[in-house]
């Protein structure tokens, strides 16, 4: 059976400093037995208001060697902070900005495959300019996931 537990489904435990991403690895591989995560941003970056800054490259590289010393796979990286679409077009550059980041994150952490939500929270309707953009961005990260040897599509809520 392959399953993998989301990363997100430790938010309170995180939020209550009662887990960091080595013990979230830990727990998946010898609590739950598992050999995969599905790892949630959240468990590595800071919040910078709606961004999530990620941490240096030595302490991803860290991260990846965690998951290879318990032989897991990361099987998604599901990243928040870094949505396509906001009203405001200074705000979806800097949310581009740390996309592509995120993107260079997931190759040096190995991931199979990447979710990026596409944004919009504040109508449940696309607009024509709205749709245009999503279609073009993840054209673009289709292309950078195909680089860098991944999957990507959008977060599915």
């Amino acid at each position: 059976m392959k399953i993998a537990i989301a990363g997100f489904s430790f938010f309170s435990l995180l939020n209550e400093g009662k887990i960091d991403i080595f013990h979230y690895l830990e727990t998946l591989k010898y609590r739950y037995h598992l050999n995969t995560v599905d790892l949630w941003n959240g468990l590595i970056t800071k919040q910078n208001g709606i961004l999530r800054q990620l941490p240096d490259v030595d302490y991803l590289k860290k991260i990846k060697g965690s998951i290879d010393e318990k032989e897991m796979t990361l099987v998604n990286f599901a990243i928040d902070g870094a949505h396509i679409w906001d009203p405001d077009p200074n705000v979806r550059q800097k949310l581009h900005e740390n996309a592509l980041d995120h993107l260079k994150a997931a190759k040096i952490l190995g991931a199979k495959t990447v979710r990026i939500d596409t944004g919009g929270y504040e109508s449940s309707e696309m607009s024509e300019e709205q749709f245009d953009l999503t279609v073009k961005t993840y054209q673009e990260y289709c292309k950078v996931a195909e680089d860098y040897g991944f999957i990507i599509g959008p977060e599915n809520h």
